[in-house]
C-alpha cells in the first residue's frame, strides 16, 4: 500500500484495517517514495508490518511477503481449527491495535551502546527488558523465561548473530517467538540471510531509535494477538486428553473447513495416517503405563516436528492423522520419513525408567481431493498404510 492515495491515505487505510476485527490480522507493507522518519514511524504506529522505499527491491519484497504470510498462516489455522466459519466476528473480537502488552518481556542480546537507549525507551512503555551480553547464554535465558520478543544485535562481539537466531528457532519451545535483528548499515546479503532463516523483522543502523521501538512493540502485539487466539479458542473439548493433540471429533470439524478451502483453490493438502508398529505386543510386554507413556512421547515428537500451519490428531488407539499443506506427496513422504527416523532413534523408557524401549511407525499417504469426505480421504491413506504394514513395517507408502 502507498501512503499517498486519493480519498484516504495509507495511514488511514492501515488504521481502518487494523481496527476491523475480521481483517485486522492481514499483513500490510507500506511501499512509498516518501522517506522521512516520521512517515516510517507513523506507518508502524498505525499498524503496518513493514515499510519499503521506492524503487522497490523485489528480492527483499518477496522475502518479506513470505515471512508475513507465514505469520498470517498461523492465524488462518487457528480460525480454521476453531471451526467458526460465519462466527469470525466473535473470534477476532480484539483488533490487533488494541492488544494489551504491558509487562511483556523482551530479551535484548547486545553488548553495544544501543542497550541503554533501547532499555530506557521500552521500559517507559511498561515492557520488561532483560539484557544478555553473553550470546552463549541467550538460548538458555529464552528457555527459562516467557519472552514476547527477542532482539539480537548482529554486531555483537565474537559471535555470529545468525547462529544465535538459528539455535533459537531450532528449540521447539521458542520457534514461535518473534526475532528482530539489528543490522549494521544496509547489507542486502546479510538481510536476505536473516529473512531466509525466519527472523520476523529487522532494524538497520544507523537509524532513528524510534523506528526500532515501534517495530518492537508491533512484534510484541502480534505475538500476543496470536497467543490470545490460541488460548481462547482452541478448546479443551477438541484435545485428546492423553496425548494433548487434537481428537477425532475435532478432526471432523477441521476437515469440513479444509474442504471448503480446497474447493476455493486456497490450499493443496496431503493426509497421512500413522500407526505405531507392534503396539499391542508392546502393551502386553511392558504394560499399559509404559504404552501410554510412549503414546504421549510419540505424539509430542510428531506435533513438535511439523509446521504450526499443519495439523495432527489422534484418531484412536495408536493411530494418528497428520494433514500437511502446500506439499506434494513426495515432499510429504520426506517429512514423515524424517519423523519416522526421529522416533526410531529415540530411546523410550518403561514406567520404571530403568529399561529402554525401541519403537517404529508405519505410514500411508494420500491426496485430499476437494470432493472428499473425511472417510474417503482416510480410506485412501489407510490402503497405503496397509501396504506399509505388509511390506515389513517401519516404512512410508504413497
Amino acid at each position: 500500500m502507498d501512503i499517498m492515495m486519493p480519498i484516504m491515505d495509507g495511514f488511514g487505510a492501515t488504521k481502518a484495517i487494523r481496527k476491523t476485527p475480521e481483517i485486522s490480522y492481514i499483513p500490510i507493507i507500506i511501499v512509498t517514495a516518501l522517506s522521512s522518519i516520521e512517515d516510517k514511524v507513523n506507518s508502524f504506529v498505525y499498524g503496518a508490518d513493514d515499510y519499503m522505499n521506492k524503487p522497490i527491491n523485489y528480492s527483499l519484497l518477496k522475502l518479506r511477503i513470505k515471512s508475513l504470510i507465514r505469520m498470517k498462516s498461523s492465524i488462518d489455522e487457528i480460525i480454521l481449527r476453531a471451526g467458526i466459519g460465519e462466527n469470525l466476528q466473535n473470534l477476532l473480537c480484539a483488533p490487533l491495535l488494541d492488544v494489551e502488552i504491558a509487562n511483556s518481556k523482551i530479551l535484548l542480546v547486545d553488548d553495544s551502546e544501543l542497550i541503554h537507549s533501547i532499555y530506557d525507551k521500552l521500559e517507559r512503555k511498561n515492557i520488561i527488558v532483560d539484557i544478555c551480553k553473553n550470546p552463549d547464554q541467550a538460548v538458555q535465558k529464552c528457555l527459562k523465561n516467557n519472552y514476547s520478543l527477542i532482539i539480537i544485535n548482529s554486531e555483537i562481539v565474537d559471535c555470529n548473530a545468525i547462529d544465535i537466531a538459528v539455535k533459537i528457532r531450532n528449540q521447539v519451545k521458542l520457534k514461535h517467538i518473534p526475532i528482530l535483528m539489528i543490522i549494521d548499515e544496509y547489507d542486502e546479503d546479510t538481510l536476505i540471510k536473516n529473512l531466509e532463516i525466519g527472523i520476523n523483522d529487522y532494524f538497520i543502523t544507523p537509524g532513528e531509535i524510534r523506528e526500532l521501538i515501534v517495530k518492537s512493540i508491533a512484534q510484541v502485539k502480534k505475538f500476543h494477538y496470536i497467543q490470545n487466539l490460541k488460548s481462547t479458542y482452541l478448546k479443551d473439548a477438541n484435545i485428546d486428553e492423553l496425548t494433548q493433540v487434537y481428537n477425532r471429533r475435532y478432526l471432523e470439524i477441521y476437515f469440513k473447513s479444509l474442504i471448503k478451502q480446497l474447493q476455493n483453490n486456497e490450499k493443496i493438502s496431503i493426509i497421512c495416517i500413522i500407526d505405531i508398529d507392534n503396539f499391542k505386543q508392546l502393551n502386553d510386554t511392558w504394560g499399559h503405563i509404559t504404552g501410554d507413556k510412549i503414546l504421549k512421547s510419540i505424539a509430542s515428537i510428531l506435533k513438535n516436528n511439523i509446521r504450526s500451519s499443519d495439523f495432527i490428531a489422534r484418531i484412536g488407539g495408536e493411530e494418528f492423522i497428520i494433514i500437511l499443506h502446500h506439499l506434494t506427496k513426495l515432499e510429504a513422504k520426506s517429512v514423515i520419513e524424517k519423523l519416522s527416523k526421529n522416533i526410531l532413534e529415540t530411546k523410550f523408557s518403561d514406567y520404571s525408567k530403568i529399561k529402554t524401549v525401541k519403537c517404529t511407525i508405519s505410514a500411508g499417504i494420500a491426496d485430499i481431493n476437494p470432493e472428499d469426505t473425511l472417510a474417503e480421504a482416510i480410506n485412501r491413506a489407510d490402503k497405503n498404510l496397509y501396504k506399509a504394514k505388509s511390506s515389513g513395517k517401519n516404512t512410508v507408502i504413497i
